[in-house]
């Protein structure tokens, strides 16, 4: 996999997805977005709806800060909690894979487990990189 997706595009694009996806989340915080296409399709009140997205938020939030460490593009003295930390990432993705095949929308199935196996495998890639410490 180290040959086929270079470390720095992998950085890259999960950041961009990642972003993305909080602008998404976003949107769907302020109500652009109806909250019945996202976690499942079983939020039910607009309260849980926004207890979620805050959740989602912070979650990509902290994404981008691990791969962003991990890359030694911010606090590169935290290396080390990088190398640990970007483990994590490809587990949670994987995790949301099968969160979003259990989902009852028919577009968050075809829209976001392809999103969230491509961040799996790019997260795998990252955490693949040994960074000297």
């Amino acid at each position: 996999m180290k040959k086929i997706i270079p470390f720095k595009a992998a950085v890259t694009i999960t950041v961009v997805i990642t972003l993305l996806v909080t602008i998404f989340n976003f949107l769907v915080l302020i109500g652009l977005i109806p909250y019945d296409m996202v976690w499942g399709g079983r939020i039910k009140t607009s309260e849980e709806m926004v207890v979620f997205e805050l959740i989602s938020i912070l979650i990509n939030l902290v994404t981008i800060f691990i791969v962003l460490v991990k890359a030694k593009r911010i606090l590169p003295t935290w290396a080390k909690v990088g190398n640990v930390a970007a483990w994590f990432l490809p587990i949670l993705f994987f995790l949301g894979i099968i969160g979003n095949l259990a989902s009852t929308s028919a577009i968050e199935r075809a829209l976001f487990v392809p999103l969230t196996a491509l961040l799996f495998l790019l997260t795998l890639r990252i955490a693949m990189t040994k960074n000297k410490v």
